[in-house]
């Protein structure tokens, strides 16, 4: 289309504006376990975000692939028509989804303490971190091809509203 902005771009700014609106309960996340278990609380945190970057990255093919119609002029933007369960990627498949892309890099999040060698976290948690933003570049841009191939029909099916 004639928008002149890589459509990764659009994606990613996508993703960052969901994620800056998780960092209250970011935020109330890494307070608790500060009280609660202050030695597990940087690994709570990295696992945290880890499941957010890469579930933020799935989200963008349930957005290209089942994208939710706008609303007509003068009707309110919530309590419109979903996806529906007919849709093709569910919220729950693209979830399950998420989790498998996130288990390795969680996974790497808490070996140091299965290990019962906390001076592991110098190695696991920056390696945790690299893993899933290299996993979510990977995903931005097949996301990013299919969009650039979906473009004209997602616009058709968010803007066209059926007339009675």
């Amino acid at each position: 289309m004639a928008f002149p902005v890589p459509r990764w771009r659009l994606l990613a700014a996508k993703n960052t504006a969901a994620m800056v609106l998780r960092i209250p309960g970011l935020l109330m996340l890494l307070v608790v376990s500060a009280f609660l278990a202050p030695q597990m609380s940087l690994a709570a945190l990295v696992a945290t975000l880890v499941g957010l970057l890469l579930s933020a990255a799935v989200d963008n093919y349930l957005s290209i692939l089942s994208p939710l119609p706008a609303p007509e002029s003068g009707r309110p933007a919530v309590g419109g028509a979903g996806r529906g369960l007919s849709s093709s990627p569910s919220p729950a498949s693209c979830s399950g989804v998420a989790l498998v892309l996130a288990s390795p890099f969680v996974f790497l999040t808490w070996l140091p303490r299965l290990l019962g060698a906390p001076w592991l976290w110098l190695l696991t948690l920056p390696l945790a971190l690299a893993g899933a933003l290299a996993v979510y570049a990977m995903l931005v841009a097949g996301a990013e091809r299919v969009l650039e191939r979906r473009e004209g029909d997602l616009l058709e099916s968010i803007l066209v509203t059926e007339s009675p």
